[in-house]
């Protein structure tokens, strides 16, 4: 596509296109200009501050801002050919020279000092138009560490060494290996730092590497220099304190900017004590946004504390964390101060005292808006099914001035049935177009902090975590039935690393209620024993999910992502139910007339995403396995809690919730929309995703996987897991997507085609080979974002 674009053409083109735009640009710069000249005449005639001086004034900055992005944009013009396609890489030999130059350093850096690299082109493919270029590499015998030397004049430092020795990287016999030699310098500074020392940074460390004594091995020195004082004269490094701690909770950095030191005269002080031994004086131009207890019990750098690096992050973070705050910075600035501290330190007889030095602590707020309220409006197209939706979102980011976060979500939906609307039910037909309707509303209340019956103080200084509450009721009208559900949850989340989450809900209620259902939908799920999963039903629940993503977006690299979740339901319900005495109705425990369920849940979702040579393209694999199993009080999963698959993220050459379970077969006559549903799943998809041109990528998918019914109950034929035999009832699908990457979000379209369909006989499953493909086989679906 790229050589479309002949070289003498474009550069022909290229020439004109440039001097006409150019020409445009001096075209617009010299109007702009007359009409600044203009506005500064109308402005000039009326006094500063004055409303028409300001309106003038407004219009001729915008005027100048104007001219001065067009003065920026440049001139350079590139045929769509060139910008849609991939540029060619011309061979060069000195590239060759230089990658050879590169793959030594590499190796070198990790102690092989004598490799050896080779270089060979040959031309190949295409008439001998396209170079190869291999590379021989020979390592040789690496150099290792003999033995590992200190050279620290600081005694204190020289103390924090030995302490630490034992927690080194870098260890006799290692290979000489510079990325080694780097952690531990970072290891090494960050615990400095942590201990006081303000200024210290890692440039402090170096190495002297002595490879003179022959045999392949290295003598290693570690060095950490004292620093220059004004004077230029060496000196210990310093340890600083903390003085006095001020946080500015309506910092506003453009006025601190423009105003300066008249800036910060002109707040109001208030002494704030924590536990009635931490002080912090607040700092406000007016009426503070979030109390200071809730700013102060994450903050931890406290008054007369150590320097300490690892208590700036968390501070950092807490305060980041915290939605109300847009932006959180944290100043230190030197102070004298008349008291003397010193710190203790005996060698032998010697005692050698090391006087502190005294840090201010700034905490710089900028809060962000109180207070939004937006709109979504949606398209939807589930299986044939469209459909259009709006949600209308509050949300007050301090609602009790203790940084809560508060949510107000309200939702309608419509959608049209399609199976349901050619029924010949009159209560069906009177439906009209849009024959479903969705309404719901949700509260959401985030609070900043652990709201725990228990004090666990260390584990909130170590993983910041919050609490979460939130209340919501949906009310759905199809034409088949009507289904309400009330639910309520409360639980926490936090970051245990940079790479795991937690959630845990140790309350989540739902009241599920199905009402006005058609005769003919009673029929269909009682022939195959699902009115139990339908009827009333209360769930009463603790959940747990832990998230793995070691994903980093600054680096290209294989990474992968773990989700697991657990769910247990009923149980401690039904053991106060036995205690109690209660006695059962028709054989179980109710609940205000309405049966509670009683199921354990477990699922996994593993995703491994592999990096290849050419940019934007990779392997991704994934596998789900996951099964809830019913027991004591309601002997069947509810059918809210139960799994689906097919459709746009799942098993793609299937519609979403048509496929399974088992071998199970719909009969061609029913025409109730399809809700295929069961106790277990298991999903195994792998996709290869390449870049195709401009903004357009491509997809080909291979999707394998169904659901199964986990006991008897279910009477649908073929449904019941059967270990025996599960394997011969893996559906298979395949195909091929586009998608379009749009930056903010991608639309993807996705053609699936069948090659393995359980519903069929033992033998006459594996599609390509019995020549029957039909429209039915195929499945498009339409998705936003990625299926996994």
């Amino acid at each position: 596509i790229y050589n479309i674009s002949k070289p003498g053409k474009h550069e022909i083109k290229k020439v004109r296109k440039d001097k006409e735009c150019l020409e445009k640009q001096t075209e617009k710069i010299t109007n702009l200009d007359i009409q600044i000249r203009k506005l500064q005449k109308e402005r000039d005639k009326f006094e500063e501050n004055t409303k028409k001086y300001s309106k003038y004034d407004r219009q001729l900055k915008n005027k100048q801002t104007k001219k001065n992005n067009i003065k920026q944009e440049e001139c350079n013009f590139e045929s769509i050919y060139r910008k849609i396609g991939e540029e060619p890489v011309i061979y060069d030999e000195k590239n060759t020279r230089k990658t050879s130059k590169q793959i030594k350093i590499f190796f070198r850096n990790r102690g092989y000092y004598n490799v050896k690299v080779k270089s060979k082109a040959e031309q190949k493919h295409f008439k001998k138009k396209r170079t190869v270029v291999s590379y021989e590499v020979i390592p040789q015998k690496p150099y290792r560490i003999d033995s590992i030397l200190t050279n620290i004049p600081d005694p204190f430092l020289s103390e924090i060494w030995k302490q630490e020795k034992e927690h080194s990287f870098i260890k006799k016999g290692n290979r000489l290996d510079v990325n080694l030699l780097q952690k531990e310098r970072t290891r090494v500074s960050s615990k400095i730092r942590n201990s006081g020392y303000y200024k210290f940074s890692k440039e402090y460390i170096n190495y002297t590497i002595d490879t003179l004594s022959g045999n392949h091995k290295a003598k290693l020195t570690i060095n950490i220099k004292q620093y220059k004082n004004e004077e230029e004269n060496l000196e210990n490094h310093k340890k600083y304190l903390l003085n006095n701690i001020y946080v500015y909770t309506n910092y506003d950095a453009k006025k601190a900017l423009a105003e300066k030191q008249t800036y910060f005269s002109d707040f109001d002080t208030t002494l704030y004590n924590l536990n009635d031994k931490y002080s912090f004086y607040f700092l406000n131009n007016h009426k503070q946004t979030i109390k200071p207890k809730t700013i102060a019990k994450g903050t931890y750098l406290f008054k007369d504390s150590l320097y300490n690096l690892a208590n700036v992050k968390n501070t950092y973070k807490y305060l980041s964390s915290l939605k109300i705050i847009k932006i959180a910075n944290v100043n230190f600035q030197p102070v004298k101060q008349k008291r003397s501290y010193s710190d203790i330190l005996i060698e032998g007889n010697d005692t050698i005292k090391q006087p502190y030095e005294f840090l201010d602590c700034e905490l710089r707020l900028s809060p962000d808006k109180l207070q939004l309220v937006t709109f979504e409006l949606e398209g939807t197209n589930s299986s044939g099914n469209i459909g259009a939706a709006g949600n209308l979102i509050y949300r007050h980011r301090n609602l009790f001035k203790h940084a809560e976060v508060f949510d107000l979500k309200l939702k309608s939906a419509l959608q049209r049935q399609t199976n349901l609307a050619q029924d010949n039910e009159n209560s069906i037909l009177k439906k009209g177009f849009f024959n479903s309707r969705e309404y719901g509303i949700e509260f959401l209340l985030n609070f900043p902090h652990l709201l725990a019956p228990v004090k666990v103080a260390d584990f909130k200084k170590r993983y910041n975590p919050k609490t979460i509450t939130s209340f919501a009721y949906n009310y759905l009208d199809r034409p088949d039935y009507t289904r309400t559900i009330a639910g309520f949850s409360y639980g926490y989340f936090w970051n245990s690393s940079k790479t795991k989450k937690h959630i845990l809900k140790p309350i989540v209620f739902d009241l599920v209620e199905l009402k006005n259902p058609t005769q003919k939908f009673l029929d269909y799920i009682q022939n195959f024993g699902l009115q139990e999963s339908y009827e009333n039903h209360l769930i009463i629940a603790s959940s747990y999910s832990m998230i793995v993503n070691n994903q980093k977006k600054s680096k290209k690299r294989n990474y992968s992502y773990i989700k697991f979740n657990g769910k247990s339901a009923g149980g401690l319900t039904n053991a106060v139910m036995k205690l109690s005495g209660k006695e059962k109705t028709d054989g179980q425990y109710t609940l205000g007339n309405t049966v509670f369920a009683q199921f354990i849940k477990s699922d996994i979702d593993f995703r491994y995403y592999k990096k290849l040579s050419r940019d934007n393209d990779k392997l991704v694999f994934r596998t789900f396995f996951g099964a809830i199993y019913p027991y004591g009080n309601l002997k069947v999963v509810p059918f809210g809690e139960k799994y689906f698959s097919g459709g746009a993220n799942g098993i793609r050459a299937w519609q979403v919730r048509s496929l399974g379970p088992g071998s199970y077969r719909v009969s061609d006559s029913t025409n109730l929309f399809l809700n295929l549903t069961a106790d277990i799943k298991l999903e195994l998809n792998f996709e290869y995703r390449m870049k195709l041109f401009w903004m357009l990528e491509g997809a080909f998918f291979i999707d394998a996987g169904n659901i199964w019914a986990i006991n008897n109950l279910d009477d649908r034929e073929g449904a019941v897991f059967e270990f025996s035999d599960f394997y011969k009832e893996i559906a298979i699908g395949t195909g091929y997507g586009f998608r379009f990457d749009f930056d903010f979000f991608i639309v993807r379209f996705d053609f699936g085609l069948k090659v393995n369909d359980p519903t069929y006989p033992v033998g006459e499953r594996f599609i390509p080979f019995s020549g029957r493909y039909s429209v039915k086989d195929w499945a498009f679906n339409v998705g936003i974002g990625y299926p996994f």
